[in-house]
């Protein structure tokens, strides 16, 4: 078998992969020196944060205190905060989302589990065995998973739930 690797060849890329995009050109300065990245917009406001780290971050609500205190539509609150974050879309766009039967917004399992992870990590401690989970409905909405870690929550602080 031939093969024409390291020929030199002008002919065309390879058949699996496209030819790499030319990079895009940076960004102009402005005046001041500085990106418009950086910069605040037209309105005063700044730009979101744009690595996911730091837009977790900035998530409101992601504190074990406030996480303790919070009821079943605050959590849900987080959660779709963290969900807008993950996806990099505003509040009025996520909520264009898709809906669940229980009229929040449906998510993947993966999501779930994902929602759950930063939820625990914020918390400090195990919230919940996904092996136990007995109804695996609420892995698929907002509000079921707000309503699974609410309760879990009230679990590990040793408060009873309805």
């Amino acid at each position: 078998m031939a093969s024409n690797v390291g020929s030199g060849g002008t002919g065309q890329g390879s058949p699996f992969f496209p030819s790499p995009a030319p990079a895009p050109a940076a960004p102009p300065a402005s005046p001041t020196g500085t990106t418009p990245s950086t910069t605040t917009g037209s309105t005063g406001t700044a730009k979101p944060p744009t690595s996911l780290k730091a837009r977790v971050a900035a998530v409101p609500g992601l504190d074990p205190a406030h996480l303790k205190a919070a009821g079943q539509p605050e959590l849900q609150q987080v959660l779709e905060s963290l969900l807008g974050a993950l996806k990099n879309l505003s509040d009025a766009d996520l909520q264009l989302g898709e809906k669940h039967g229980d009229g929040s917004l449906r998510i993947t399992s993966h999501l779930a589990v994902w929602l759950i992870g930063k939820v625990t990590d914020a918390y400090g401690s195990k919230l919940v065995r996904l092996s136990k989970v007995t109804d695996r409905e609420s892995l698929r909405s907002i509000s079921g998973l707000a309503n699974l870690l609410t309760n879990a929550i009230a679990n590990k602080q040793g408060v009873t739930t309805a």
